[in-house]
């Protein structure tokens, strides 16, 4: 049976005494380990399963605080990203600690938080730092967001059992994990990214390919100034619980660096994309891409 104890991430365990707190942010987090206390994550758990009992946990809490239907409905719908993103923490902590993967997958927070630039040693942020200033001299902007996830190199990061009787510590654990990496990786050390929606809309895969094509370019201008011949590449990929033809289609777009020189071979700006439905099919793609 796949549970939430097992190796690699702390015990969740029922909350006492619920609040009723108005903060969504709260709510959410409570809301999170309760459903997941009385709910282990089995290989054919569907995403959508979770999602209702979170929905319906999160609901009940907030009309107890007195919120109204609309802005509970508001509410919600913007804590399923988080939720999502939390799970996949879970499931993938659970493969990379039981099963040795070549990286492993740590969750970014928002830009404007912390800048995933600052992953790298700070030689290489000073390369990254004076392309932008140029950039800026030029009149323009390069503009970036963070990815959902960054996949590391384990050597950088301690991946052992982890365990803790404080509940809501899983997730802090979790959000926490990337100021491990600060300052910390190397050129080749950053594997890739995974960028991660619950649903996919146009806005949506607009930005995953964005990203995309822009952490390949950084790659590559790393790549330039180190004078590295034979990297072994960036990859970067994109997880929704589900993904139809056109969101595949519209994510095969081009990486835009690699079609300004006749000498280059044109890439992808978004590798894998994967559908989730499942925990099953959510292990299945860490190990894929943890290992590759």
């Amino acid at each position: 049976m796949s549970d939430l104890t097992g190796p690699g991430h702390p015990e969740i365990r029922r909350n006492e005494n619920p609040s009723t707190l108005v903060d969504e942010v709260r709510i959410a987090r409570m809301v999170f380990v309760d459903v997941l206390a009385e709910n282990s994550l089995e290989c054919d758990t569907t995403f959508d399963a979770i999602m209702e009992l979170l929905d319906s946990s999160a609901e009940s809490r907030m009309k107890a605080a007195g919120r109204s239907e609309e802005s509970i409905r508001q509410a919600i719908s913007k804590l399923h990203g988080d939720w999502f993103e939390w799970l996949l923490c879970i499931i993938s902590q659970r493969v990379q600690s039981t099963e040795n993967t070549k990286y492993v997958a740590v969750r970014l927070p928002n830009v404007l938080r912390f800048d995933s630039n600052k992953l790298y040693q700070p030689g290489l942020q000073e390369m990254l730092s004076t392309l932008k200033a140029e950039v800026r001299r030029a009149g323009v902007e390069l503009i970036s967001s963070n990815p959902d996830f960054v996949l590391v190199s384990r050597e950088r990061l301690n991946v052992g059992s982890t365990t803790s009787p404080l509940a809501l510590e899983i997730i802090d654990w979790h959000e926490n994990r990337y100021l491990e990496l600060k300052d910390q990786c190397a050129y080749d050390d950053i594997r890739g990214y995974l960028a991660a929606k619950y649903t996919l809309r146009p806005d949506r895969r607009l930005q995953i390919s964005h990203e995309g094509s822009l952490m390949k370019a950084l790659y590559v201008h790393l790549q330039t100034r180190l004078w590295k011949t034979e990297p072994i590449g960036l990859v970067f990929h994109a997880v929704a619980s589900m993904v139809g033809t056109a969101d595949r289609t519209a994510l095969h777009t081009v990486a835009t660096h690699s079609i300004t020189s006749v000498g280059s071979k044109p890439q992808a700006a978004v590798d894998g994309v994967f559908e989730t439905k499942t925990v099953g099919d959510a292990e299945k793609m860490f190990r894929e891409i943890l290992n590759s």
